[in-house]
């Protein structure tokens, strides 16, 4: 394999309609890929294909946007567990941006994730946004000993080295190639190559120069051509710990 993408959502339209020529040409570019569920009902879609795909495996959660009933739902996402691709628990975390939202139950529910995790011995796989001070202080009281990455970063420098002292991966995504994004590429060699992960979070936040487009899992090359021309390392030394961290980080070696 040559990339890791960490986090997509074939899981949800329009991606879900051409998932099988999606997958067709992960293969062709040697990839493998997390299928990222955002409710109990696309979690339990990311089942169902990365068990008929071998270069697909799943990671399942409710995102903070959707949660409602707590108790369900954390336990319709244990029921979903059982299945040998399943490598991580999430995306899970806090997101204050839309208004109104129930800062209580995302709180409840992240701390839900957060132990779901623990008990089953998976990594947490976190989403926060406009709430990266709520976050962190959830993730340093509840998360110990828990392997975390923080998905699709693009905090300060402040953010990052919070997140590095409690031992956080950290996952890129497209938007380092933005035109705006000059803070996280001045940021970027904060980052211990040994926490480092990419993805795209695809179908959104397409790389450039595909920018306007849907996202699709194999423009993580670009977001990792960026990176690459950033930090001034051998690209394939980079190429090789950035999977290997991949792979390291979702227990799959």
């Amino acid at each position: 394999m040559k990339f890791y993408d960490t986090h997509c959502h074939l899981c949800c339209s329009p991606l879900l309609e051409e998932v099988d020529e999606i997958i067709a040409e992960c293969d062709r570019q040697e990839m493998m890929l997390n299928n990222v569920g955002v409710s109990f009902q696309t979690s339990k879609i990311c089942v169902q294909q990365s068990n008929k795909y071998n270069n697909c495996y799943a990671v399942i959660g409710i995102h903070p946007s959707n949660v409602h009933d707590l108790d369900r739902e954390i336990k319709e996402i244990e029921s979903l567990t059982k299945s040998s691709k399943v490598v991580g628990i999430g995306e899970t975390g806090l997101d204050y941006h839309f208004i109104p939202y129930d800062k209580d139950k995302q709180i409840k529910s992240f701390i839900n994730h957060i132990n779901l995790a623990k008990k089953l011995n998976l990594p947490l796989v976190v989403h926060t946004r406009d709430a990266a001070k709520d976050t962190f202080d959830i993730l340093k009281k509840y998360a110990n000993g828990l392997k975390v990455l923080i998905h699709c970063f693009s905090g300060n420098k402040e953010e990052l080295l919070n997140y590095l002292s409690i031992n956080c991966y950290i996952s890129i995504s497209g938007i380092i190639t933005f035109k705006k994004s000059d803070e996280l590429r001045k940021i970027l060699h904060l980052i211990p190559t040994n926490k480092l992960l990419i993805e795209t979070d695809s179908p959104y936040l397409a790389p450039v120069p595909y920018r306007g487009k849907n996202c699709m899992p194999y423009y993580v090359k670009e977001t990792f051509l960026t990176i690459f021309k950033e930090l001034n390392i051998p690209e394939e030394k980079l190429r090789t710990t950035i999977l290997n961290n991949s792979i390291k980080f979702f227990n799959l070696k």
